[in-house]
């Protein structure tokens, strides 16, 4: 499996930025939100930020929201759509999942949403998180489930009256999935407790086309 480089995930900054704001993916961040708990005091990481939409989300309570992505374009657009009032609260940077820029327990909190299973070698990117974050610390995912392909998701965007939009963006989703990683729930947790997780929480979403991992770290 090759591995995507920065300039590819660039060209498609746009197609991402929109992704992220549709109701299905929206959705889907706010259960990572709930599931990630309290940010207030905390110093949060997102890996493969894109363009910083998820961090926004936190913006009134944690002390720091840094985000890395391998698409420098994808940086650009997040530090344009920072809050001029707190520049000073958010650090984005170039950066790739298997190398991390970071000190070993510098987070509080971690979070990939739709990357680690676009990665050849999703322990390596694992592992990087779990370098990262604080012991007792927490980690939030979001992949996409053992069921996610193309004909189950333009059956759920079906049943759901998904407009042409949000239907071609999770067909989208749906597409790539089988090329890359599907995660199945017993396999992936065997995974993260092999590395280092003390607990892991799975929970299906979009009628299994989605698994939302939350894990606490030794």
């Amino acid at each position: 499996m090759r591995k995507m480089t920065g300039e590819e995930f660039s060209s498609k900054t746009e197609f991402f930025d929109r992704m992220v704001r549709t109701c299905w993916l929206s959705e889907l961040h706010e259960k990572l939100m709930d599931k990630s708990g309290d940010w207030r005091g905390k110093k949060v990481l997102d890996i493969g930020c894109g363009t910083g939409r998820l961090l926004f989300r936190g913006s009134r309570d944690a002390v720091l929201l840094a985000g890395i992505d391998l698409s420098p374009a994808m940086i650009t657009k997040a530090e344009m759509l920072t809050p001029a009032a707190r520049k000073n609260q958010y650090s984005f940077k170039v950066a790739d999942a298997y190398e991390l820029p970071y000190k070993e327990n510098e987070f509080d909190l971690s979070l990939s949403t739709c990357v680690i299973f676009l990665l050849p070698d999703p322990r390596k990117a694992l592992l990087e998180m779990a370098r990262v974050t604080k012991e007792g610390g927490k980690s939030c995912l979001l992949n996409p489930g053992i069921a996610m392909d193309p004909a189950a998701a333009a059956h759920y965007a079906s049943r759901q009256h998904f407009n042409d939009e949000e239907k071609s963006f999770l067909e989208a989703w749906a597409d790539v999935s089988p090329r890359r990683h599907r995660f199945e729930e017993a396999a992936f947790s065997r995974l993260l407790f092999d590395i280092g997780a003390e607990e892991v929480e799975q929970e299906r979403a979009l009628d299994g086309l989605a698994l939302l991992t939350t894990i606490i770290w030794q």
